[in-house]
């Protein structure tokens, strides 16, 4: 599974000039992490031709060695910090539906019981 999201990962780098969204993506979580690249900060030298996206570098330089930690160990690992929270929330959201078909399919019968006593 590692391996193929590293792929998928890789080959949406190569749109990265491309695809003004992607690009912002890409940005926002190198910096979010302080990471560069999915593996490594040279995933980026065959989309850029050798250079750096600005966002690999915590003043914004074109060429730099800061942020070397690769992007997918670090949100990774984020995702698994936060599984769950997100487990959570999503069960949260599960019940209020679940309370809301309840309490609609009550109003419905209520509704339906005062139709029927008018006739």
């Amino acid at each position: 599974v590692d391996a193929k999201a590293q792929a998928e990962l890789k080959e949406r780098m190569k749109v990265y000039n491309s695809e003004p969204g992607m690009k912002k993506s890409w940005d926002n979580v190198q910096r979010m992490f302080k990471c560069c690249g999915v593996t490594n900060k040279t995933d980026w030298y065959d989309v850029l031709n050798g250079t750096l996206p600005s966002s690999c570098c915590p003043g914004g330089e074109e060429k730099c060695d800061e942020w070397s930690e690769p992007c997918y160990r670090k949100a990774r690992q984020w995702l698994l910090d936060n599984i769950p929270s997100v487990l959570v929330f999503g069960v949260c959201i599960g019940v209020v539906q679940i309370l809301a078909l309840v309490f609609s399919m009550q109003m419905y019968c209520q509704i339906l019981h005062a139709e029927k006593s008018f006739d």
